[in-house]
């Protein structure tokens, strides 16, 4: 698979190591579900976004803001996390400094950083399963 450094920026290295340090848990089987989670979670959490924000359902789409800021952060997505906290800050406070679907579009571009990022640290993960067995 090829390494492509922006994708690797977009979370932090050894980001599942970091996970399970967090969490006291060294299980890699639990590790791939938290992971699988995460990636199938956020991949709804945006398609619902753009959806709410487009049907004019701006306080939905700052739950789902909020909750996909926090989410990434805990996988040590941060990129993703700053524009969705950027995105839940101009939902709450409506100060007319973002263009909302340009920002959605932002997040999209960038969960899909992560996506590639994440499934090389998951291809990691799943080795050290492998190797265990």
């Amino acid at each position: 698979m090829e390494n492509n450094s922006l994708d690797v920026d977009a979370v932090a290295p050894n980001a599942m190591d970091r996970v399970a340090e967090m969490v006291d848990l060294y299980d890699a089987d639990f590790l791939l579900e938290l992971l699988d989670t995460f990636l199938n979670e956020s991949e709804r959490l945006i398609a619902e976004l753009g959806k709410e924000w487009r049907s004019g359902n701006s306080k939905q789409a700052l739950l789902i803001a909020h909750s996909l800021k926090s989410s990434c952060a805990t996988f040590f997505a941060q990129p993703l996390s700053d524009l969705a906290k950027a995105l839940e800050n101009e939902l709450r406070d409506n100060a007319g400094l973002l263009d909302i679907p340009a920002q959605i579009d932002k997040i999209v571009i960038e969960y899909a950083r992560v996506r590639s990022a994440l499934a090389l640290e998951r291809l990691r993960v799943q080795s050290l399963v492998d190797d265990a067995e």
